[in-house]
Order: C-alpha cells, then sequence, then structure tokens
C-alpha cells in the first residue's frame, strides 16, 4: 500500500506536468484537474490520480479474500479465506514456528472435507463449525484464487467498497 505522502507527492508532479509548472514557476491552469484524471473514452486526459488508487487498494485490500478450490496456495493462518479476516486472528496463544508455513490444503482429506486432525491444538468449536460451513470443491484440479468477499458471488460491486471504506455498521457483509 502506497503511503499518503507518496500518493501525495505522486499527485502533484503529475499536475506539473499537464500544467507546466515547476518548483520555481508557477502556470495557469488551462484544464480542471477533473478533466485531467476523467479517462479518455470519457473526453478526459486519462491521467493517473494515485489518492484514488490508493484508495481503491485499501478497499480491495479490507474487502478481498481467498476461495478454497485445492487449498494449496492459502496459507491456512494468515491470508485471508475464514470469514473475511486470518484465521490466526480467532486463535488465542503462541502459533508453533512449524505451523506458520502450513496451507489449507493440509485440513482437507483425500474425501475432500475438512479434517482437523492435523492441527496440533484443539479448534474451538464455533470455528470449527464455521470453516466445515465452507464448501469445498469436488475436483482438486482447480487452483485457489481471490474473490470480493463482501458479496455472495464473489464479484466486485462498487458500493460496498464504499461502505466498508466508512465502516458504515448497517453494512450486510454479504450484500449483492
Amino acid at each position: 500500500m502506497l503511503p499518503q505522502s507518496i500518493t501525495f507527492s505522486l499527485d502533484r508532479l503529475n499536475r506539473d506536468f499537464w500544467w507546466g509548472s515547476s518548483s520555481e514557476k508557477r502556470r495557469m491552469h488551462l484544464v480542471n484537474r477533473d478533466t485531467v484524471i476523467l479517462p479518455k473514452a470519457d473526453c478526459g486526459l486519462g491521467s493517473a490520480n494515485w489518492k484514488a488508487l490508493r484508495v481503491e487498494l485499501l478497499a480491495w485490500d479490507r474487502g478481498s479474500k481467498w476461495a478454497i478450490d485445492n487449498g494449496s496456495r492459502v496459507n491456512l493462518w494468515n491470508d485471508t479465506w475464514f470469514d473475511n479476516r486470518p484465521l490466526r486472528d480467532c486463535i488465542q496463544g503462541p502459533l508453533p514456528q512449524a505451523e506458520t508455513s502450513r496451507t489449507v490444503r493440509t485440513i482437507i482429506s483425500s474425501s475432500r472435507s475438512w479434517d482437523f486432525n492435523n492441527i496440533p491444538f484443539l479448534c474451538p468449536p464455533d470455528i470449527r463449525k464455521a470453516i466445515t460451513s465452507i464448501p469445498l470443491s469436488s475436483s482438486t484440479n482447480h487452483e485457489d484464487r481471490f474473490v470480493w468477499g463482501l458479496t455472495n458471488n464473489g464479484y466486485f460491486s462498487t458500493k460496498i467498497p464504499y461502505y466498508a471504506l466508512l465502516n458504515c455498521p448497517n453494512l450486510s457483509p454479504k450484500a449483492d
């Protein structure tokens, strides 16, 4: 994620380029900033808007998650695949060093069901129930994929990140 100071500097450099300004000489702005960042298809100049990009990345970071297929690409503890947060956030206490690189694949049985026998401690019942409610593909040939976790269908919707960024209390986590 780009820090806010960097996005501000990038936007300033971008504006100075389009308007011909420099640190020594300021020029009159002949084109409105909104026109500069408007896409070319909408009769704008199509210049990058780094601040908006930062907000979009923040929204994606808050709303994206892994969809499990074969479980080989997803870290069991640290990746967001469970309940729109890392599983590690739900477990109290230290995690053995050997567990840090464990993938979700290690808790999927050969019959394509969830198997908690490989975890070296007892997983709380509410977490086990939530994990077992996650459907598994019948095929092991498909890779795990990134999806938008704030809709039922996994597709991105622009209204959801807007409310997510506002931390709207009325936001339904599975709105369509």
